[in-house]
């Protein structure tokens, strides 16, 4: 038996959630991680700049993979799939046309670039908050804007992308998913292993080979060095997009970029603005430029102005590279 399960600790037990198909007394592997409640909004940390361009074209950047921060995007994934592949490989506990297709992914895993197909990235974290991240991502201030939880999840699923979506919303292709840090991956191989065994039971290697490409790519962008962890990530990932890639400029890079459309009243109608460290006049002055922009600007294109009812001032008092407005 390999699967994930959700249980409570009582301070003694660990109880299931849910009937385990388990002998008494038998022994099993645990990997232990800590499994938060949903959050009800995802936020996205970007610059002034930023903010006022996810708001006017009402589009979110879903950047390509390899053009993250950590250069090791997808090595991560990739090397805890590989591994957890190998060990099921020599302890012999998956069938004979399991183990064929075992050993084509290993194969392809292991080539000397990633598997990366058409992956792009657009980031949220469930700290709307946080001063690590206003550090890396709007060093000279900025913004986080907090998307309630399910209205991602809608626009994941593809039943609210707009009249004219600039990506594909296919819910095979557009994923919304919790990053990892630490622990195993035999939850994501049980279930990789099964959808390209069904994939390979119609179609011959070649095609088989490149599908399961696809879905390798879907968990190994999940998975994220520990560093990371402070961040507490969520990811949109777009797969094999059908559209053209966009490109923006970052120094003397072009980087590739997937545009997600946000075009959605239940989206910003619950949306939430945090505004980043810096004194509490230009805090104050900040939050009332931002309410009487986005009334304008929102109600320019049919959405409702609630959210303007709940912009904050961050609550950390850091003096951060932005100049302080009127002072």
């Amino acid at each position: 038996m390999v699967g994930a399960i959700e249980a409570v600790f009582d301070g003694a037990v660990l109880r299931p959630e849910t009937t385990l198909a388990l002998e008494p007394n038998a022994r099993v592997r645990l990997t232990i991680q800590d499994r938060e409640v949903e959050p009800t909004h995802l936020y996205h940390y970007t610059t002034a700049k930023g903010f006022k361009g996810i708001v006017e074209s009402q589009e979110a950047w879903a950047t390509h993979i390899l053009y993250l921060n950590d250069w090791r995007e997808l090595w991560n994934g990739r090397d805890k799939l590989a591994e957890a592949i190998r060990k099921k490989i020599e302890d012999g506990s998956i069938d004979r046309d399991t183990q064929e297709i075992s050993k084509m992914i290993l194969e392809r895993l292991v080539k000397s670039e990633p598997i990366c197909g058409n992956v792009s990235v657009c980031s949220f974290s469930s700290k709307e908050d946080d001063l690590s991240q206003w550090r890396a991502y709007c060093p000279n201030g900025g913004y986080s804007i907090g998307f309630p939880y399910k209205g991602l999840e809608a626009i994941r699923r593809g039943s609210r992308c707009g009249q004219s979506p600039p990506h594909d919303c296919n819910r095979d292709r557009l994923r919304l998913e919790e990053c990892r840090y630490v622990g195993g991956c035999d939850d994501h191989l049980g279930h990789l292993l099964k959808v390209v065994k069904n994939i390979s039971a119609n179609h011959d290697r070649d095609t088989t080979a490149n599908a399961s490409d696809l879905v390798v790519s879907r968990f190994a962008a999940i998975y994220k060095n520990r560093e990371f962890a402070c961040e507490k990530e969520w990811r949109l990932i777009c797969l094999n997009p059908q559209r053209e890639w966009k490109f923006r400029t970052r120094g003397a890079s072009l980087v590739p970029y997937q545009a997600l459309c946000l075009h959605d009243a239940e989206l910003w109608g619950g949306a939430r603005i945090f505004v980043s460290p810096c004194s509490r006049e230009s805090g104050r002055l900040r939050v009332e430029s931002v309410k009487t922009f986005l009334e304008s600007a929102l109600k320019a294109r049919g959405l409702p102005t609630t959210c303007t009812r709940y912009i904050e001032e961050s609550k950390i008092p850091f003096r951060s590279g932005v100049s302080e407005v009127g002072l």
